[in-house]
């Protein structure tokens, strides 16, 4: 079930666009929200989770290679795993 390399990182451009994509998204509807009051409690809440979802999205972003927010280090491309590992983690424990 080894995954020709070529296929690998195809599909990691394209979940890489949808992540970008959302993010971009999210990052609008909240502006289009900001500075609107909320009725309810609950709904102030998901705001702070909303934000706080897309703030880990966008982090995730910045250390991933090839995204729009990457910035390679001294021209190098690095692959750091286990960073977006953790930011991923604590993106699905903000979410549950």
């Amino acid at each position: 079930m080894n995954e020709p390399e070529e296929n690998a990182f195809e599909r990691y451009e394209l979940n890489l666009r949808l992540l970008e994509a959302l993010i971009d998204f999210g990052e609008k509807l909240s502006w289009a929200h900001t500075d609107k009051e909320v009725e309810r409690e609950q709904d102030r809440i998901a705001s702070l989770l909303f934000a706080k979802l897309i703030t880990h999205g966008i982090s995730l972003l910045i250390i991933l290679p090839r995204s729009r927010y990457y910035s390679p280090y001294k021209g190098l491309e690095v692959w750091n795993l286990s960073s977006p590992s953790v930011l991923a983690r604590t993106t699905i424990d903000t979410f549950y």
